[in-house]
């Protein structure tokens, strides 16, 4: 069973914290605070440390530690969280931004149609959303609504930018109707293609040439809905640069088709930036029954 329950981490207080220091001292010195808040993650987090451990020894299939890299991944990780507030307050010029077959979104619109856009925990996909909110595109971003209410009330009041409509996965799902509107409207829908939760249904995959599992529902959507999909991620290439890549268009009616294109796609990019892998927990395990 993943371990991940779709809630962040850390106290509203550190995150006020962060916010203030952006608005008051600037953005290198919160990239400087964070250094003792990582160090001190660092030490703290066992289990997240040791799921990391485990995912980067098999990666690179050596015995080394990683700590280093397990230090990077937490402080990068840091950098993302406040370059999503300092984003939507308004500050992208600070950022550089390149993308890679950022074209092939387009290619859906010519003709009226929505696009599925599937991503993962890699990189800062709430980058992504904002650049494509640049390109005048209605971005909806598909979403567990577990998130601690207090932390979303406080967070969404440091937001000054227009933001993306969030459809919040329901019991009921209502939410499938909810994807299957916005796409016959030609919208975007973003929804992340690595996690699932206890109960969920998954499907099987090789990954990194070792069993995995991967929710069933966004494949499952693209299929029966015949529509259009790109793989896409916004990883951190610079410190104030990021890099939005997207693959081809396609439509495709079989599942297992779709997830063997997702994982090539996302080895290729967890392969090229490993230290922005961001799940926390035991990537490999099973679910339960």
């Amino acid at each position: 069973m993943s371990s991940w329950k779709g809630k962040s981490i850390g106290p509203i207080l550190g995150h006020k914290i962060f916010v203030w220091s952006l608005k008051y001292l600037g953005l290198s010195f919160c990239y400087f605070l964070l250094k003792p808040v990582t160090y001190f993650y660092f030490l703290k987090a066992k289990a997240p440390r040791k799921a990391l451990a485990d995912f980067y020894q098999h990666l690179f299939q050596d015995n080394l530690s990683h700590r280093k890299l397990i230090r990077t991944n937490f402080y990068v990780f840091g950098q993302t969280l406040v370059d999503r507030v300092a984003i939507g307050k308004g500050l992208s010029k600070k950022y550089n931004f390149d993308s890679k077959g950022r074209e092939n979104i387009h290619q859906s619109f010519k003709s009226g149609e929505g696009c599925l856009l599937i991503s993962a925990h890699l990189g800062n996909w709430e980058i992504a959303g904002s650049i494509l909110e640049n390109d005048n595109l209605d971005v909806n971003v598909v979403l567990y609504d577990h998130e601690n209410e207090q932390l979303k009330k406080y967070l969404s009041k440091q937001k000054t930018q227009k933001t993306v409509h969030v459809i919040p996965i329901k019991e009921d799902f209502s939410h499938l109707i909810a994807i299957k509107i916005a796409l016959s409207k030609g919208q975007v829908v973003c929804i992340h293609g690595d996690r699932y939760t206890e109960g969920g249904r998954t499907i099987k995959g090789e990954f990194l040439g070792k069993e995995a599992h991967f929710p069933m529902g966004p494949f499952q959507l693209a299929a029966k809905l015949k529509a259009n999909y790109n793989f896409v991620f916004a990883l951190k290439n610079s410190k104030f640069g990021y890099q939005l890549s997207c693959t081809e268009t396609k439509k495709e009616t079989s599942v297992d088709v779709i997830l063997k294109e997702y994982i090539h796609a996302l080895e290729k990019q967890v392969k090229n930036y490993p230290e922005q892998w961001f799940n926390f927990y035991n990537f490999f395990e099973k679910p339960t029954a």
